[in-house]
């Protein structure tokens, strides 16, 4: 029987060293900003003119998810682009004429205190082609200068519907 020998201090180290590398190459810090569907426009219900009832729903519309990606651009890595998409489910309402229901998104850019540095609204087109339910992977990209010593995790990206007067009292159960 062969008597073994105790690894060396050198191949502790080194296999120690590899593990450590593993384990780093796993852990990625976040470069993007924290991003949400804002909770009050993360649904959208557009009724027809003058329409209160069921019968006057042209589209019913919900953002279910998101997905954001980020990668630093300029020579100091000073600038920021934000990869957006966000999954959508709609419904066609009884008073959709037509097979396309157009509804408005908006995205938000605000740092931490919330104050907003930027605000854009999308138009968003949604085919429904004889169906009743569509869903689509709407993306959008973000682009930003990073304030002198923050990072991208220095800011927050919100998402939503862009809602009316009207859709947002329906929402909020006030009348009209």
């Amino acid at each position: 029987m062969k008597a073994r020998r105790p690894l060396s201090k050198a191949v502790l180290a080194a296999v120690g060293l590899a593990l450590l590398v593993a384990a780093c190459a796993q852990i990625k810090p976040s470069i993007c900003p924290r991003a949400a569907v804002l909770g009050e426009a993360s649904s959208v219900t557009k009724m027809a003119p003058g329409a209160t009832g069921a019968n006057g729903v042209i589209v019913e519309a919900e953002m279910v998810g998101l997905e954001l990606d980020c990668i630093f651009r300029g020579e100091q890595a000073t600038e920021l682009e934000s990869n957006f998409t966000m999954d959508i489910v709609a419904r066609r309402g009884p008073a959709l004429r037509g097979d396309v229901a157009e509804i408005e998104y908006f995205v938000v850019i605000t740092d931490r205190a919330g104050n907003v540095l930027t605000k854009e609204v999308f138009p968003l087109r949604l085919p429904f082609g004889g169906r009743n339910e569509v869903r689509i992977k709407e993306h959008t990209w973000q682009y930003y200068r990073l304030e002198k010593g923050t990072r991208g995790s220095s800011y927050e990206i919100w998402a939503g519907f862009q809602l009316s007067d009207t859709e947002l009292r329906m929402k909020r159960g006030k009348p009209q």
